[in-house]
């Protein structure tokens, strides 16, 4: 499998991710519209809610995503104290990274962080029995183990 490699805007935090997306989707819960609202008013930070409010995001296993450069740049930030969804940020350049739901095999990583028009899968229009497929077998093949993602411990106020 071929990596990718993304990286802030500043280009001091770089993610690997291996292999091919799980799925592809716009999320306009009213969590993704608040932090991506607070995450998108930080200094110099990108744009991450579109027209609609929504936030494109590309869901990886979590076995597949690595931290390659400044880990000690990246914080994650929580709605709420004792939510299990944290949303990682690169602090260099305000950049938001990925959403790592806690107890899901996944991660959500920010469409953002690919260049404009290289982000080629199809987005899901709703949550579909073949989505719903995918992210169970891409759990079986990983032992039906949830990994954490450990090269992140900051965090921050917004």
């Amino acid at each position: 499998m071929q990596n990718q490699i993304l990286s802030c805007q500043c280009g001091k935090v770089q993610l690997s991710l291996k292999g091919k997306e799980m799925a592809s989707a716009d999320c306009g819960c009213s969590s993704c519209q608040k932090a991506g609202a607070k995450m998108q008013a930080l200094d110099g930070a990108p744009t991450i809610l579109n027209s609609h409010g929504a936030t494109h995001f590309e869901l990886y296993r979590k076995d597949y995503i690595n931290c390659e450069k400044g880990a000690e740049h990246l914080a994650q930030f929580r709605l709420k104290e004792d939510s299990p969804t944290r949303r990682i940020i690169a602090t260099c350049c305000n950049t938001p990274m990925f959403l790592d739901f806690g107890p899901g095999h996944w991660a959500s990583v920010y469409g953002i962080l690919w260049p404009a028009g290289t982000v080629t899968s199809k987005r899901a229009k709703s949550f579909s029995v073949g989505f719903m497929a995918k992210l169970l077998w891409a759990w079986a093949k990983m032992g039906f183990k949830s990994p954490k993602i450990t090269f992140v411990d900051r965090q921050i106020e917004l």
